[in-house]
């Protein structure tokens, strides 16, 4: 949570920074797992697979411990951790958009509202 404050400290003053402003009804904090677009994202990466190449390779060992009375942590799924961990908090997932090279918009749409999410081909 102490990690959570302090990125979210970090988000806000940079969108104060650049006079952007959260529309606080829209934000949630703090949460475990949250609904996106029609999707539940939790602490776990599996929702992000679609947007790394080769992710079952990778994570294999981590998917591994899912298995019924097999879960034993070992080097692998520690260098696996560490990888998808990496990975989900550092750029390209969290950079901006090069805007020279192609952009792919998912969108999502029900009754009461519109969805996107702008990604880098």
């Amino acid at each position: 949570m102490e990690t959570h404050l302090e990125h979210l400290k970090l988000t806000l003053a940079t969108l104060q920074k650049h006079s952007l402003y959260a529309k606080m009804s829209k934000c949630s904090f703090g949460q475990t797992h949250i609904e996106y677009l029609g999707h539940i994202i939790s602490c776990l990466t599996g929702y992000y697979r679609k947007f790394f190449g080769n992710y079952g390779l990778f994570y294999k060992p981590l998917t591994d411990l899912l298995k019924k009375n097999s879960f034993t942590w070992n080097s692998a799924a520690q260098t696996a951790f560490e990888h998808l961990k990496s990975a989900v908090t550092t750029t390209p997932v969290l950079a901006l958009p090069d805007f020279s090279k192609p952009l792919e918009l998912e969108t999502d749409a029900c009754d009461s509202g519109v969805g996107a999410v702008l990604m880098q081909v």
